[in-house]
């Protein structure tokens, strides 16, 4: 899974920072103190992540039972999302792609 914490130019905060780019650097100088939404998104995200992992084959630990917000209303919401994702994302990984990465930590500077 992912590290937690945020990217500077999260995709969460984009309207915000595509708007007032100096807010990137000026939100860093505040706490982050989440939500419950934030919360879900995440086990949601994590959730997304195991299914494609297993759907393409490559090893994944099922974060079910650490998922604070799972339930079967994420499970159902996300199965579409998640068979989409699979049908569009299946065609890219063959021999001509030797890696794939999921939410890799990527320093720039």
């Amino acid at each position: 899974m992912p590290p937690k914490g945020h990217s500077i130019l999260s995709a969460s905060s984009s309207d915000r920072w595509l708007h007032c780019p100096p807010s990137a650097r000026l939100c860093e100088t505040y706490e982050d103190k989440g939500s419950d939404y934030a919360a879900e998104g995440t086990d949601a995200h994590a959730l997304c992540e195991y299914k494609l992992r297993k759907a393409l084959g490559m090893e994944a630990t099922d974060p079910t039972k650490s998922l604070d917000w799972y339930n079967a209303e994420m499970e159902d919401s996300l199965h579409f999302c998640h068979f989409s994702f699979i049908l569009f994302t299946k065609p890219l990984i063959s021999d001509r792609i030797p890696s794939f990465f999921f939410d890799n930590l990527v320093t720039l500077f």
